[in-house]
C-alpha cells in the first residue's frame, strides 16, 4: 500500500534551516505541498506553459527577478496570472532576499497563492530545500516482512504469515548478519 505525504505552506514556514518569511497571501499558507519536485518558473515568465510543472513550489532567483524588472508589466501581470492559474501552484518562493515584484504579488493573490522569501542564494536554498521536500513527501509503501543486513546487503525474507520468515531472519542473526526492522518496513 502505496501513501503520498503533504505538509502546508505554513509548516514550510517553520523549516528553520529553510529561513523562510511570508511576504503576502497569509489566508492561503493551509495549501498543501503534495509535489516533492521544485520548478524554476523561467519560460512560463513570458507565456510558455508547455512543460510546466503547475503542482511545484515556483523558485524565482535573480534570472527570474531580472526578467520581471524588464518585461512589460502587463504582459508580465498576464503571464503570471496564467501561469499561477494553470495547475494548483502551493506557494512562490523568492531566493537572495529578493522582494517578489508587483506584477508577481497581485498574480498570487488573485490565485490565492501565498509568497515566501529567504535570504539564501538560489543555488544553495534549491539544494536544502530539495532535499528536504524528498524527504518529506517521496512516496512510502509498508511491507510485512523482515529486513536483514547481510554482509552489506539489505536482504527483505517476504512471505505469508506464519511461513517462518521471523525464524529466517534469526538464523542469519547467528551467523552474525544484522537485524534491521521486522513486521512492517517502510519503503
Amino acid at each position: 500500500m502505496e501513501f503520498r505525504k503533504s505538509i502546508t505552506v505554513a509548516e514550510l514556514l517553520q523549516v528553520k534551516a529553510l529561513h523562510l518569511e511570508l511576504v503576502c497571501g497569509k489566508r492561503y499558507i493551509q495549501r498543501e505541498i503534495t509535489e516533492p519536485r521544485v520548478n524554476r518558473p523561467g519560460l512560463a515568465l513570458a507565456g510558455q506553459l508547455e512543460n510546466f510543472k503547475a503542482n511545484s513550489v515556483q523558485v524565482f532567483g535573480r534570472s527570474e527577478f531580472s526578467f520581471c524588472q524588464k518585461e512589460n508589466k502587463t504582459r508580465l501581470r498576464a503571464n503570471i496570472t496564467k501561469m499561477l492559474n494553470e495547475g494548483d501552484v502551493p506557494c512562490i518562493i523568492m531566493t537572495a532576499g529578493l522582494d517578489p515584484h508587483q506584477a508577481i504579488r497581485k498574480g498570487s493573490l488573485s490565485a490565492d497563492v501565498s509568497v515566501l522569501k529567504t535570504e539564501m542564494e538560489s543555488s544553495d536554498f534549491m539544494a536544502v530545500f530539495s532535499r528536504f521536500l524528498d524527504e518529506k513527501l517521496s512516496p512510502v509503501t509498508h511491507l510485512h516482512g523482515v529486513l536483514v543486513d547481510v554482509s552489506g546487503m539489505g536482504v527483505l525474507i517476504r512471505g505469508d504469515a506464519g511461513i517462518g520468515k521471523s525464524e529466517c531472519a534469526l538464523e542469519l542473526i547467528k551467523r552474525g548478519h544484522i537485524l534491521v526492522a521486522d513486521d512492517v518496513i517502510e519503503v
